[in-house]
Order: structure tokens, then sequence, then C-alpha cells
């Protein structure tokens, strides 16, 4: 077996740019645009893990707000996602799905369930719910 070094961050994300070429290849397969799919579908993710505020996805997108706020701008236009005021600070704006995003996302969680699906055929259940075990763990180590 071949010894040769490879690390953690190169192995994830190669695997990571497999799941988007087969993310882009399925959803083309459905007929959705592609224009900024890659991004809205990691904002759609963060949306729904409770992240609903520009400043908060471009701190986890680890992006700039401006490119955050282009990326929004986009899923607005296509009617994804609506922008309403926060209760308390007129400066903050809260993103919301909207029933199009709604529907659109429930596609796209059916999507990756069929890609995950290929990948337990490809590597085994068990192998891919222990490696989804593993990345939920804590790695936070930023201060």
């Amino acid at each position: 077996m071949d010894e040769t070094f490879v690390d953690l961050k190169f192995l994830l994300l190669e695997k990571f740019h497999i799941l988007e070429r087969l993310s882009l290849q399925e959803a083309q397969k459905i007929g959705f645009d592609t224009k900024d799919m890659i991004m809205s579908s990691r904002v759609a993710t963060l949306l729904d893990n409770g992240i609903n505020t520009v400043s908060k996805l471009s701190k986890t997108l680890g992006i700039s707000r401006q490119a955050t706020h282009k990326a929004i701008g986009n899923l607005v236009d296509s009617g994804f996602v609506d922008l309403k005021e926060h209760s308390t600070n007129k400066k903050i704006k809260l993103i919301e799905l909207t029933p199009l995003g709604v529907k659109a996302f429930e596609k796209r969680k059916d999507l990756l369930q069929d890609i995950e699906d290929k990948i337990a055929k490809k590597i085994g259940k068990e192998k891919l719910d222990d490696l989804k075990e593993i990345l939920m763990l804590d790695w936070d180590m930023i201060k």
C-alpha cells in the first residue's frame, strides 16, 4: 500500500468537490437553473440550520458581506428568499425562505439524499454513517 502523506484538508476538499459536481449533475437532470447554485446551496443549508442574517452568513461562509449580499440578491431575484426587517434592529435584515424557496429546498434535500445513497452504494452504508458521525463531532478550536 502506498504510504504517501495526504493531509486531511486535501481529503475533505476533494470529497466536497465531488459532492458539488454530483449535486450540479443531479440538479441539471431535474431542470434546476445552476446559476450561482453552489453558493445558493450553501446559503440554503445555513438558513435551514438557523443562520438567517447577512452578517452571520458572511462570517460562517468566510466571505465578504458584499459577496453575501450578491448571493442573497440572486436568491431574492429568483424568488427563493425574502429580506425582512428585524423587529428591534432596523440595520439587521433577516433572510427567510419563500414558499418557492421551501419547495426548492425540499427538492434539494431529496437530491442530496439520492447522492448519499450513491455514496453508500460505493463505500457502504456503515462507512458513510461513520463518516457523518465523525464530521458531526465538535472540531471547533477557533477562539
